[in-house]
């Protein structure tokens, strides 16, 4: 490794995946969505960007000061783990449907 270069994660075999040099990160493979979700989720804490992980098919979107979620799958989805970052009007939406909130942290 260069001068200055840290390791942010590696693979199975110890081999450097994702280095950084200052603020620059540089991904030396290409990752599965389980390992993208890992380096973002750590990449968030050390920086102090809150997150949740969406339930599968629910998709947020915000409109000026109100929030949507959108449900595209067939199943009813919890939302109850969004509340540390968005308000919705209840914990639950049913298959193909939509919930209005608001933001519940602001930076």
């Amino acid at each position: 490794m260069g001068k200055d270069v840290e390791i942010v994660t590696t693979a199975s075999d110890q081999e450097a995946v994702i280095v950084r040099q200052g603020q620059i990160l540089y991904c030396a493979a290409c990752l599965d969505a389980e390992a993208y979700k890992v380096v973002f989720k750590k990449l968030c804490k050390e920086l102090q960007i809150p997150h949740v992980d969406l339930p599968d098919g629910v998709k947020v979107r915000q409109l000026g000061d109100r929030m949507i979620a959108i449900n595209y799958s067939a199943t009813a989805q919890d939302l109850s783990a969004l509340k540390p970052l968005f308000h919705f009007e209840h914990d639950s939406m049913s298959a193909a449907n939509v919930a209005f909130g608001s933001i519940a942290v602001r930076h």
